[in-house]
Order: structure tokens, then sequence, then C-alpha cells
């Protein structure tokens, strides 16, 4: 009886020290837009993203945006005007001579999707309304249907991590999940065995060995070019904590 409690202590305080590293790590990386006010600006106006931990004063952060161009993936750049009201706003400048067309805006830490990315909004930029009056129309751009994949969860169990989240798309098709630890020695950055696949969730497999810690994931159309989701945070839990909450649970 006593060695049960005693493993029930134990169990309690490794699970207290997994959700600190937890809410660490979704401190870190777990940014999420949910809005660009406006959606519809014009060059030398400014907007504002509006969001969930969209900066982490710890590392550095740029603001990237990346056009719209026959329905390809964008070739995001980064934005100098930038600046960070707090965690969950930031206000960006429009320089006069930013070109007219349909643009997706996210946000990095490090200037680097290996180091926590936000999923991505749309946003339009059209031309001033001066000149929109002397072209005799008004008619201002409409953003591109863009269907953003959002991680809104992530879970672990074993080996298997689950995530459930928005617009992942009905069939995997060309998509995958990897998995980056970028504080490990060394680097970690692999592509998950995707058990299944639907809209709002996801069940991929660990691959064997990976070390305990502190990952984030993401979902990929395109990873090169950083077009998909968000990153989200994932803790690997030790052998030990595996074995005691098996215990418990028997």
């Amino acid at each position: 009886m006593r060695k049960k409690k005693s493993m029930r202590l134990h169990l309690a305080m490794l699970l207290h020290l997994t959700i600190g590293l937890c809410s660490l790590a979704q401190a870190q990386h777990d940014m999420r837009i949910d809005q660009i006010r406006p959606a519809i600006a014009a060059p030398g106006e400014s907007f504002e993203i509006i969001g969930v931990n969209l900066g982490n004063p710890s590392l550095a952060r740029v603001v990237l945006i990346g056009q719209l161009v026959d329905g390809g993936p964008p070739d995001f750049v980064g934005l100098n005007e930038v600046s960070w009201v707090d965690s969950n706003r930031v206000r960006v400048n429009i320089s006069e001579d930013f070109p007219v067309g349909n643009y997706l805006v996210k946000i990095e830490n490090d200037a680097s999707e290996l180091r926590g990315r936000s999923n991505m909004q749309r946003l339009a930029i059209r031309a001033p309304r001066s000149m929109q009056a002397d072209a005799g129309t008004a008619k201002p751009i409409v953003p591109a249907v863009w269907p953003g994949m959002l991680i809104e969860r992530v879970t672990v169990q074993g080996r298997t991590i689950a995530l459930q989240g928005k617009q992942f798309g009905r069939y995997q098709e060309s998509r995958n999940v990897t998995i980056h630890q970028p504080d490990g020695d060394p680097y970690v950055q692999k592509r998950l065995e995707v058990l299944s696949w639907n809209d709002t969730q996801i069940q991929a497999r660990a691959p064997i060995g990976l070390a305990p810690g502190k990952y984030f994931v993401l979902v990929n159309y395109d990873e090169a070019l950083g077009w998909g989701s968000n990153s989200s945070a994932a803790i690997i839990p030790s052998p030990e904590i595996s074995q005691l909450v098996r215990q418990a649970r028997d």
C-alpha cells in the first residue's frame, strides 16, 4: 500500500514537471493569429495583427508577408516597420511603394519556422484611394480564399502524437507532419509516420528512440517555403513517466 502511494506521489511530481515544461513550450511556440485588422489596407497605411503568444521577448521576432500569385506558395519576406504593442497585438506600417495584391501574413520567432511560427491570415493591399479615384473605380481587392491549417492542441501518448485543429484537409495527399527540437544536441528534424488523417484530427507515430524533451510539430504543404500550419508544442515524456502512467492506470 505504501509502495503504491509513493509511486503515485512520484508520478504526480513528474507530471507537474512535465506540465511546467509544456507551459514553457506553449509560450514559445503556440503562436496564433486570430485577425488582421483591417483586412484591406493601402500603401502608406497600417494594420494590426491580433492573436495569442505573438512574441516571446527572449527571441528575435519577425513578421513575414508573401504575395499570392496564381494559387502557388508565396515567397515570404520580412516587414521592417513593425512594433510589438504586447504579446497579443502587433502594429505594422505598410511602405509607400508596397505592391498591390493579395497576401498572407505570419509571425516567426528568430526568423525561422524551426523556432516556432504562427498560422497565416489574409491581407489585401489595395491601391490608394487617390489612385482609385483617378482610375474611376473604388472596388477593393478581395482576399483570395485560403484554407489556413491551424493546430489547436497536441496530445502525446506513448509514441502516438495526436493533433486537433482546423483545415487539415479531408485527405493527406501531399501534406506531411514534422517534429522539431531546435534546442536539442544534435538538432532534430524528422517527418512523422501518419496513422490517420481528416480535416480536424491527425494521428502520427513518433520515431523509435526519440529522446524525451520539448518539441514542436507542424503540418506542411512545402517544408522549404514554410507553407503550412502554425507550430505547436509537444512534450515527449521520459520512459520513466510513461511507465508510471501505465502502472497508475493498472
